[in-house]
C-alpha cells in the first residue's frame, strides 16, 4: 500500500531542480546513523557507508540502482508504512518509527526510520536509519530472563507479587492469587491496600514503608486471618529502581507447629528433669540418713564440698600419695597423735583406717594427696585424703556399710574406716575424684544410742 501511495505521488509532483543537501551532509559524513537520499518512486540517489553496511550492499549496488527503499520493506510489514507516508505528504516529514528492512542476503534488520522531503520538494527527501538490533536483542534477552524468572516464581509454591511505585500490583504468581483470593487478571493494576484484610493491612503497610524508607529488605512474621488462617514469613525487597517492592510470602504453619511441639517437649523434659532432681534429692537425703543410722552417726555422706567439715590447722606438710609414701604417712600420723595425747588403743585402729583410705586413693584414684590436721586444744585429729580418680558411683555408696565389700573404683575397707573413726566424711563425684575426711577425738564420744 505504501509503495502505491509513494509511486502515485510521482505523477502529481511537478519537476523540480535538486536542492542543496548541506543540512544532512554532516550526518552523512559522520557515519553515526544510516543516511540516504531517496526519491518518491523508491530510488536511492545517495547513501552513506553506514546505511550500505547495515543492509549488506556496496556502492556498486547503489550506483547500479539495485537498491529500492520501498522494496527494502518486507511485504508483510508494508502496511505499517501507510501512516508515516501519509504524514510525510501532509507535513513534509514523519516521526521516527520502528520497522524492518531486508538485507541483501535476505535476513531482516530492525531499524528506526525518520524521513523528510527536501526543502521545496515533494518528490525527493532524506531518510535517517538507525540499526536497533542491539536494543531488540537486549529486549529479547530481558523478556526471556523475565519469563524464566516468572516460571521459577510460578513453581516455588510460595506467594510472590510485585508492586509499582503507586502500590499497584504489577505481577502476581499463582500462589499469591490463592493468598489474595482473587485471579491475577483482577489484581494487576489494583491498589494493594484494597486487597489486604484490615486485620493485617496496618502492620504490612508499616513494614512496607519501612523497607522503602530504609532501602533494605524487611522480614517479619504475620498471621493471615481465616479462611486461610495461616502464618507466613514475609519479606519485602525494595526495587533497585524507583519506589516499587517485591514481596514474598512463605507459609510457615508446619514450622510453627514443629516449633510449638519442640517447646512443648522441652517444657515436658524440664518438668521431668525437675521431678528427677527432686527424686534424686529425696534419694540422697534417704541414703545419707540411712548410712548415718547404720553407723550410729559416724559415716556422713556429702553431696557437695560445702558439706565437708572445716579444715583444722595443718600438723605436717601435704604428702603426695604412692605406694612408697604409705609408710611415711603412718609415721606422720603417729607423731601428730602422740602430741595430742590420743590413747594408743584408739590410735591403732584410726591409723589403719587412714591407711585404707590412702591405699584406695593410690589403687583406684591414681594417687592423690594426704593432709594431717588437728586441733590440739580440742583434742581432734583430722586427716584429708583426696584423689582425682573415677569417683564412686552414687548407686554403690550404700554398700559401704557391708563388711568386706570391694569393687574397683569404690575400694574396700570403707566399713572398717567408719568403724575405726569417730567421724568419716565421704564426698565423691563420678569422673572427678573422691575426698575422704577421717576424724578421731582424744576421748571416745558417747554412743549415739546412749545419748538417745
Amino acid at each position: 500500500m505504501a509503495d502505491i501511495v509513494a509511486r502515485e505521488a510521482v505523477t502529481d509532483a511537478s519537476p523540480e531542480a535538486p536542492r542543496p543537501r548541506h543540512r544532512a551532509q554532516r550526518l552523512l559524513d559522520a557515519g553515526l546513523v544510516g543516511v540516504l537520499y531517496w526519491s518518491i518512486d523508491g530510488g536511492i540517489e545517495d547513501a552513506n557507508d553506514t546505511f550500505l553496511q547495515m543492509l549488506g550492499y556496496t556502492r556498486d549496488d547503489l550506483a547500479a540502482g539495485r537498491i529500492d527503499w520501498i522494496e527494502l520493506t518486507p511485504p508483510d510489514l508494508r502496511a505499517r508504512d501507510e501512516q508515516p507516508v501519509a504524514d510525510l505528504h501532509a507535513t513534509g516529514r514523519h516521526l521516527p518509527f520502528e520497522k524492518e528492512y531486508v538485507r541483501k542476503d535476505g535476513t531482516r534488520v530492525p531499524v528506526l526510520v525518520a524521513s523528510a522531503f527536501n526543502e521545496g520538494s515533494r518528490t525527493e527527501g532524506v531518510g535517517f536509519v538507525v540499526d536497533i538490533s542491539p536494543q531488540k536483542r537486549a529486549e529479547r534477552e530481558a523478556t526471556q530472563s523475565r519469563q524464566e524468572v516468572e516460571a521459577i516464581l510460578e513453581s516455588i509454591g510460595d506467594a510472590f507479587f510485585a508492586l509499582d511505585d503507586a502500590w499497584r500490583f504489577s505481577y502476581v504468581n499463582a500462589e499469591a492469587e490463592r493468598l489474595l483470593r482473587r485471579p491475577r487478571g483482577e489484581l494487576l493494576g489494583r491498589d494493594i491496600w484494597e486487597e489486604f484484610p484490615a486485620a493485617v493491612g496496618t502492620e504490612f503497610e508499616a513494614q512496607y514503608h519501612r523497607a522503602l524508607r530504609e532501602r533494605e529488605t524487611v522480614a517479619f512474621q504475620a498471621h493471615y486471618p481465616p479462611p486461610l488462617d495461616s502464618w507466613y514469613d514475609v519479606r519485602a525487597y525494595p526495587s533497585p529502581r524507583g519506589a516499587g517492592l517485591s514481596v514474598y510470602f512463605r507459609n510457615i504453619n508446619e514450622e510453627r507447629k514443629r516449633e510449638e511441639e519442640r517447646e512443648r517437649l522441652l517444657a515436658e523434659q524440664e518438668r521431668l528433669l525437675a521431678e528427677l532432681r527432686e527424686a534424686g534429692t529425696r534419694q540422697r537425703r534417704f541414703l545419707k540418713e540411712m548410712l548415718a543410722g547404720f553407723t550410729e552417726g559416724r559415716m556422713r555422706l556429702c553431696f557437695s564440698e560445702s558439706e565437708l567439715p572445716a579444715a583444722l590447722p595443718p600438723l605436717s606438710d601435704p604428702l603426695s600419695l604412692s605406694d612408697a609414701s604409705l609408710r611415711p604417712l603412718r609415721k606422720h600420723l603417729a607423731g601428730a597423735a602422740e602430741g595430742m595425747q590420743i590413747p594408743q588403743e584408739r590410735l591403732q585402729g584410726f591409723v589403719t583406717a587412714v591407711h585404707e583410705a590412702a591405699v584406695n586413693a593410690v589403687k583406684y584414684g591414681g594417687g592423690g594427696t594426704a593432709r594431717v590436721k588437728g586441733d590440739v586444744n580440742a583434742g581432734v585429729l583430722q586427716v584429708w585424703v583426696e584423689d582425682q580418680g573415677p569417683g564412686i558411683a552414687e548407686e554403690m555408696i550404700h554398700r559401704s556399710v557391708e563388711r568386706g565389700y570391694t569393687t574397683q573404683g569404690f575400694g574396700h575397707g570403707t566399713f572398717f574406716m567408719q568403724s575405726c573413726s569417730d567421724r568419716l566424711y565421704l564426698f565423691s563425684e563420678t569422673g572427678r575424684g573422691t575426698t575422704v575426711v577421717l576424724e578421731i577425738d582424744r576421748h571416745a564420744p558417747e554412743p549415739a544410742w546412749l545419748l538417745r
